[in-house]
């Protein structure tokens, strides 16, 4: 249990400073289709949330080796 606790601890930095960028760059990239329904007002299901974790994990994939040099 320790050893999977110290493997996610090496990236929390990573995930914590691009958290807000994940969601707005999928915002932003369905923007061009018009109003999405759920981002643009209340939203009743979570079904944005696995766009958002993909787009996270592009992030994470992308600038993690380059945060830990």
């Amino acid at each position: 249990m320790w050893a999977a606790v110290a493997l996610v601890n090496l990236s929390a930095m990573t995930i914590f400073l691009w958290r807000q960028t994940a969601p707005v760059a999928v915002t932003l990239s369905g923007l061009p289709a018009g109003p999405l329904p759920g981002l643009h007002d209340q939203p009743d299901t979570l079904a944005w949330l696995p766009g958002f974790a993909a787009a996270l994990a592009l992030l994470w994939a992308g600038f993690g080796r380059v945060e830990r040099g």
